[in-house]
């Protein structure tokens, strides 16, 4: 069974993952949680490691790297379609196998944050009518169930900065994307939309009972 976590950073998906998973092992089940997104596929990690020349930047350094990149409609188009080569295979085989093999394939973000991703960052590309984009949803497994966690900006920032997380975002650029997510969840791309300002062990015991599980 595959099952899809989404949302923001700091939204609360790794700590419902984790208990989903301490809960699947405590019944004897087998459970594996994989991450992936546009950009962080194997192909793409590894085409990077060997082009890359920000290796030895600083986090300023990288920032204004990456904004370079981008700003290059020809590397960003090129960027971006290896990136959807590589979604095709990764997900269309790869994970369907995993979601074969355990009983819960749990995936850390999926197609719609790889959506709101893309759209985010890449500003040269017409998402909603590319054919790559177009194929990679056609291909990819569907999620028996997917969750998204949806916070307000401010407590996804807060909570970034309690954690001192790497690459923290603008408030700006939170809100940014939560909207995106918004207008996702209008065109039902989540089969479960959850407050991730709710105690913890409530949601815990919500995505329970959407899994039907004790």
């Amino acid at each position: 069974m595959i099952i899809s976590f989404s949302g923001i950073d700091s939204a609360g998906k790794t700590t419902q993952i984790e208990l989903l998973s301490a809960c699947c092992i405590k019944q004897g089940l087998s459970v594996r949680r994989i991450w992936s997104k546009a950009r962080g596929t194997p192909g793409v990690m590894l085409l990077k490691k060997i082009l890359r020349r920000d290796k030895s930047f600083d986090d300023k350094q990288k920032e204004e790297y990456r904004k370079a990149l981008y700003s290059n409609s020809k590397k960003e188009k090129l960027l971006y379609t290896v990136s959807m080569l590589d979604l095709c295979w990764y997900w269309d085989f790869y994970y369907r196998i995993l979601g074969i093999r355990y009983n819960f394939l749990i995936c850390d973000r999926y197609l719609w944050d790889t959506y709101i991703e893309i759209k985010n960052d890449f500003t040269h590309i017409d998402i909603d009518h590319s054919f790559l984009w177009n194929l990679v949803k056609k291909l990819s497994p569907k999620p028996r169930h997917s969750f998204v966690f949806i916070i307000p900006a401010e407590i996804s920032l807060e909570r970034d900065k309690r954690k001192d997380a790497d690459g923290i975002e603008t408030l700006e650029k939170k809100q940014k994307k939560i909207n995106m997510y918004l207008s996702c969840i209008n065109n039902a791309c989540w089969s479960n939309v959850m407050d991730g300002t709710k105690p913890i062990n409530d949601i815990c015991n919500e995505v329970k009972s959407v899994l039907k599980m004790e």
